[in-house]
């Protein structure tokens, strides 16, 4: 009886781990870019799936003093990269986004807000979610980031973002189709 009762902990205990283990972000969980850059995602290999509703993602970089979309650079000039998601039947959403120059960083990130995190996979910098982020007043979540540009010829934006019943669990969810903006 005893036995069970351990190897029942062990088991809960495992399972708990790796349910919970991307609830701070895939990159500082030791998941990678799901980004969609390298064909991987936050639905790759059985990972978040089964939720309900459609789960849609934006990305729009800003001009940082007037707000206007921009599609071309000035070097040291810093932007605002915006990433959006909806979903009107999950509550929560996490998300990744990056910026790349053929397969290296570009640019630099700033002002990540408290609600995100910069972390490294393979010296490319990736910006995430800590915990599930709840939705706005309008049922979308969306949050804006700093980058500044650098001497660069053409960059490009991957971002995603997985729509979450906030229960810990990957089953649930709605990840969104990856999306990039060169």
């Amino acid at each position: 009886m005893k036995k069970k009762i351990i190897l029942f902990t062990c088991s809960a205990t495992m399972i708990s781990v790796m349910l919970l283990s991307n609830n701070s972000g895939p990159a500082s969980s030791g998941n990678g870019d799901r980004t969609g850059r390298l064909g991987t995602t936050c639905g790759s290999s059985g990972c978040h799936s089964g939720g309900g509703g459609t789960t849609t993602c934006t990305i729009e970089v800003l001009d940082k003093t007037n707000g206007a979309p921009v599609t071309k650079f000035v070097k040291d000039q810093v932007y605002t990269v915006k990433i959006s998601g909806t979903n009107a039947a999950l509550p929560k959403f996490g998300f990744q986004l990056t910026c790349v120059n053929g397969t290296g960083a570009a640019g630099t990130w700033q002002n990540i807000p408290s609600t995100a995190h910069s972390a490294s996979v393979s010296g490319l910098p990736i910006i995430e979610h800590h915990t599930a982020l709840s939705k706005d007043g309008s049922g979308n979540y969306s949050v804006s980031v700093d980058w500044k540009a650098t001497d660069i010829s053409s960059v490009t934006f991957h971002g995603i973002i997985n729509a979450v019943d906030g229960t810990g669990s990957t089953s649930g969810d709605k990840v969104s189709a990856p999306v990039q903006v060169t």
